[in-house]
């Protein structure tokens, strides 16, 4: 069964959704800068771009909440994208399918820059690990040779 509801929550969503959307948008920049900022090296600045990107999930994170409560709102507290799209009208029903696509397109997106980082912090863990091992193996071996 799908309620009734009235147009004015369903515009509200769709304020909310564009809101996150734009938030993605700048989640998935900070990621490409973090990106931009390791390929050329400069790991001096990686750490502050990082902290910014903190600062964007943050802000996300409270409007996933902001959404949470708009869906509430117009389908009730469990409801499916599929169930708030069937119960809409024509107009809003596009444009939450077309904001649902490009956010789902932004998160992916971020995904693939989260993969590379990880990656790249592995990498980078891993030569300090070996630079810890040469290092204790020299002081190591100058220790008994002093000896």
């Amino acid at each position: 069964m799908t309620p009734t509801v009235d147009t004015a929550s369903f515009h509200d969503l769709i304020a909310v959704l564009a809101n996150e959307r734009r938030t993605l948008e700048e989640l998935l920049f900070r990621h490409a800068e973090i990106s931009m900022l390791i390929a050329a090296g400069e790991h001096r600045f990686v750490g502050r771009a990082i902290d910014e990107a903190l600062d964007v999930e943050s802000r996300l994170a409270a409007g996933e909440l902001m959404r949470a409560i708009a869906v509430a709102e117009v389908y009730g507290d469990d409801a499916t994208l599929a169930q708030v799209l069937a119960a809409a009208p024509a107009d809003a029903a596009e444009h939450l399918a077309r904001l649902a696509d490009d956010m789902a397109r932004l998160v992916s997106e971020v995904e693939r820059y989260r993969r590379e980082a990880s990656a790249w912090a592995g990498e980078r863990a891993g030569k300090l690990r070996e630079a810890i091992d040469r290092f204790g193996s020299e002081f190591y071996s100058a220790e008994r040779v002093g000896s």
